[in-house]
């Protein structure tokens, strides 16, 4: 066991990293967790060197979390749109008026 916190804050950085990577979003949690802890227990006199380090690995996982978070919110955006094709859609005749249309229940499964 890692007694240094600037070595579990390296390990666990990398840990974080690799869960981004991965996709293994339920591994944050307690990541976060440890990270929150660690980094309230450097010392003040940390080597400038090593927070650099920490610094960098930092914005290489604030980098993976948004594009993490994009990809979440694009999923969002498709489910919402499915289910909204599940509950029927609208078109507009030549007039401009609305026209409802309902969709059969197993067309949208057989297309996917």
């Amino acid at each position: 066991m890692e007694t240094d916190p600037l070595q579990r804050l390296d390990h666990t950085m990398d840990a974080l990293r690799a869960a981004l990577l991965s996709g293994d979003l339920l591994a944050l949690e307690p990541l976060e967790a440890i990270l929150t802890a660690e980094s309230g227990s450097l010392a003040a006199e940390t080597p400038a060197d090593s927070l650099a380090r920490l610094r960098g690995k930092a914005a290489q996982s604030e980098v993976l979390l948004a594009a993490a978070l994009r990809g979440l919110r694009s999923a969002q955006r498709r489910m919402a749109e499915i289910e909204a094709i599940q509950n029927g859609f609208s078109t507009y005749d030549h007039q401009g008026q609305r026209q409802a249309h309902s969709t059969a229940a197993g067309d949208l499964a057989r297309r996917f």
